[in-house]
């Protein structure tokens, strides 16, 4: 992510203001699929919409993002030598320990029209995800949320193992029949990866499924030859792409094409195999793309298209 990103995100996420149920003191809490959490101060609620907390009479806010780890340093670079938000003047950078870790802090101040904002940023990671905690508090809330009650929020930060399940449950389709597939990965808003590897990071040599569902797509038929086309040719790792056949079938009882294709494996340089579906919805295309070794290939390929027509929209 560069460091431009990382700075649009926390500023647009420092914006939203949504209603949730109470919360038991003392406790960490998570925000739904999210591997972060912390013990919110008391009087705050968790977010509906946004991965966090708030106050809603006071205005105050916790914001709490997941970032690829790959994100830090362009995070640390964003905190130390920019600002870590637009608008945002920076009164102190530190190095913070917390109960579960290491990160680095800013703490300053924002003025938007005549009123002033307190503002926090922490940034740390865990393994493979980079967190990034943005506290707001408004100048009349500060007596309250203090600068020290902050502080001890921020210092119970704290980390799960991936909610495989409870992340599911925020995708906007639902896989019916896995075939005896293994949720390795879900990203957000609406990508879930499958594979049979023991890891979740583990895909070489493994059969690989993506399911991911966008808005958009072409209403026309003779449109949806091209953008299935193109579609196929964004994925990266695909050395020598051939195409082996094509066509319109219907899905689900919704309009759809299948691509075919060979392809060597970037990494093992293995033979493989794969195809691509794409159902068409009103507004919205499902896209489920299947890919392995081409010996396994005839007894995986039952499995996949079970797998395929398993999955609905909620």
């Amino acid at each position: 992510m560069r460091g431009g990103a990382f700075l649009r995100l926390a500023a647009a996420l420092a914006a939203i203001v949504c209603i949730a149920p109470s919360l038991h003191a003392g406790e960490a809490v998570f925000p739904p699929g999210s591997r972060i959490g912390l013990v919110p101060p008391e009087g705050m609620v968790p977010g509906v919409g946004f991965p966090g907390f708030e106050d809603v009479e006071r205005k105050v806010a916790i914001l709490i993002v997941e970032l690829p780890d790959a994100a830090y340093d362009e995070g640390v670079k964003a905190i130390f030598t920019q600002r870590p938000a637009e608008h945002v003047t920076v009164d102190k950078r530190e190095m913070f320990p917390f109960d579960n870790g290491v990160g680095y802090l800013a703490g300053g101040h924002e003025q938007v029209d005549s009123a002033i904002n307190r503002k926090w940023f922490l940034l740390t990671h865990d393994g493979d995800i980079t967190a990034l905690v943005t506290v707001q508090v408004p100048e009349p809330a500060s007596e309250i949320y203090s600068d020290a009650a902050i502080r001890r929020t921020l210092k119970t930060v704290t980390f799960r193992p991936t909610p495989i399940e409870e992340q599911l449950g925020l995708l906007p389709f639902r896989i019916g029949d896995l075939a005896g597939f293994r949720v390795a990965r879900v990203m957000a808003p609406a990508t879930a990866l499958l594979s049979e590897g023991p890891s979740a990071d583990d895909f070489i040599g493994q059969p690989r499924i993506i399911v991911s569902l966008a808005p958009g797509g072409p209403q026309q038929p003779a449109d949806r030859d091209l953008f299935a086309q193109r579609a196929l040719a964004s994925m990266p790792g695909l050395g020598q792409l051939k195409v082996t056949g094509s066509e319109p079938m219907r899905i689900g009882g919704q309009q759809g094409y299948e691509i075919r294709a060979e392809f060597k494996d970037g990494k093992t340089g293995d033979d493989m195999q794969l195809v691509q579906w794409v159902r068409f919805g009103p507004g919205a295309y499902l896209r489920v793309v299947v890919s392995a070794k081409a010996e396994a290939w005839p007894a995986l390929f039952p499995r996949f298209r079970a797998l395929r027509d398993g999955i609905e929209p909620r």
